[in-house]
């Protein structure tokens, strides 16, 4: 007959690695306490990214509507002229009138330049 090792109530050799800590041990706690400060941290860092983000968009939506505002008043120009042909508008004065619109500085020269077909 073969020879087989005898099997007795020995427990099998262990793989050489460490079993998970228990709930309540004093270790698992230390390494969920680190890992719950890091969490915190990278969390902490996300919310800043945020805030960050939305105060570019903030400053994207305005720069937006400001150029926005001036295609409109080219267009309100451009209708004005459609509407009621100039005999004295030329190419030049015409350039002219969209260049203010373009370079005006605030809403006040924006609406004073889109009456400038008028001039």
């Amino acid at each position: 007959t073969g020879s087989r090792p005898p099997t007795s109530g020995a427990k099998p050799p262990s793989s050489g690695r460490a079993s998970p800590p228990r709930p309540g041990h004093l270790g698992g706690h230390r390494g969920a306490v680190a890992e719950l400060e890091v969490l915190r941290d990278e969390h902490g860092k996300l919310r800043d990214e945020v805030v960050d983000l939305k105060i570019t968009v903030d400053g994207l939506e305005t720069e937006r509507d400001f150029y926005f505002q001036k295609l409109r008043d080219i267009e309100i120009l451009c209708q004005a002229l459609e509407a009621h042909p100039d005999p004295h508008m030329t190419v030049g004065r015409f350039v002219e009138n969209v260049q203010r619109i373009l370079y005006a500085k605030d809403d006040e020269d924006d609406e004073d330049f889109a009456d400038a077909h008028q001039r």
